[in-house]
């Protein structure tokens, strides 16, 4: 009874958002058996969409996903062990563009996000999602050894590479380190209630006009 982030970006822009805008895990993670990024992406036809949104949260990073480079990209893959963030974004850009060179696609890295491990994971003995020390996440390590900032840089790079417009969540004006822990209700989701107004950010800061828009 209650919509969801894509759900309102659709809803806003005026176009029908498909399935797999609404379900997902990580460009390598995938958590609850409904596909990483690019296995979402391999599903999907790009020649018939205006707009490929990738929105990522910070699954990658809690699961202690390998990033790799853009000097040395390493492999992809459906698994934490198996591919890189890196190799996974390039081929998620390249199915789109192969597909359909008009498309365009934007990425939204992960929000700052706070509170404890509880969900009994093999990640870190002390607070991983963040506080006011840890620039809630942001400066926290993972088990791999890298923090979240650390991912969102790689993420920008990749964009960059590719021309490809990076809105780094961290930075909203909606979510923001005095109201996060109002906002994501368990450090790491956020409330039904601003739900619409984090979908309003996040298109109007596509810089892309939206009523060319028929399928997202």
């Amino acid at each position: 009874s209650h919509l969801r982030i894509p759900d309102y970006f659709g809803l806003m822009a005026g176009a029908t958002v498909t399935n797999n805008g609404k379900r997902g895990s990580g460009w390598i993670t995938d958590t609850r058996n409904l596909g990483n990024a690019l296995e979402m992406a391999n599903k999907t036809d790009f020649s018939k969409h205006d707009f490929a949104a990738f929105c990522l949260g910070i699954n990658d990073w809690i699961q202690g996903a390998q990033i790799g480079s853009l000097d040395n990209p390493g492999k992809t893959g459906g698994s934490i062990t198996e591919g890189t963030v890196v190799a996974n974004m390039i081929a998620c850009i390249e199915k789109v563009r192969s597909e359909n060179p008009s498309c365009r696609i934007v990425v939204y890295s992960p929000y700052i996000s706070w509170g404890q491990c509880s969900d009994g994971g093999d990640y870190t003995a002390n607070t991983l999602y963040g506080d006011e020390t840890t620039n809630y996440a942001l400066g926290a390590l993972n088990k791999a050894g890298y923090t979240l900032q650390d991912l969102i840089d790689v993420i920008d790079q990749v964009c960059r590479y590719y021309g490809i417009r990076h809105v780094p969540l961290s930075k909203s004006s909606v979510c923001t380190k005095e109201n996060v822990k109002d906002i994501m209700i368990d450090g790491l989701h956020p409330s039904r209630e601003i739900r619409p107004a984090l979908a309003e950010e996040m298109l109007a800061n596509i810089d892309i006009p939206t009523d060319t828009f028929d399928r997202i």
